[in-house]
């Protein structure tokens, strides 16, 4: 769920330096009414493990609520992406 996620990273934030990366290996569900094979990973997660599905916007809150943010997103023909995360830029 959301709080644990945010937990674990949190967690991990404290130890990166200000030039750190984080990569998140996750799927991402598109948009309504669109095809795509992460929903059916969500499927089997959400039954089996009662996971949680995000969108990108949903990854960008939750990383916002510990000061990070994404910097690149690679999609895979596995259906998961990698997240590419760092410390948010002083603007």
């Amino acid at each position: 769920d959301d709080a644990k996620a945010t937990e674990i990273i949190r967690a991990i934030c404290t130890a990166m330096r200000p030039d750190s990366k984080l990569f998140i290996m996750d799927g991402i569900i598109a948009g309504q009414n669109q095809r795509d094979v992460a929903k059916d990973f969500d499927i089997l997660m959400l039954g089996l493990f009662a996971g949680k599905h995000r969108t990108q916007n949903d990854f960008e809150t939750m990383l916002s609520k510990v000061n990070l943010e994404i910097s690149s997103i690679t999609p895979t023909s596995f259906g998961i992406s990698i997240i590419q995360t760092q410390i948010k830029k002083l603007k």
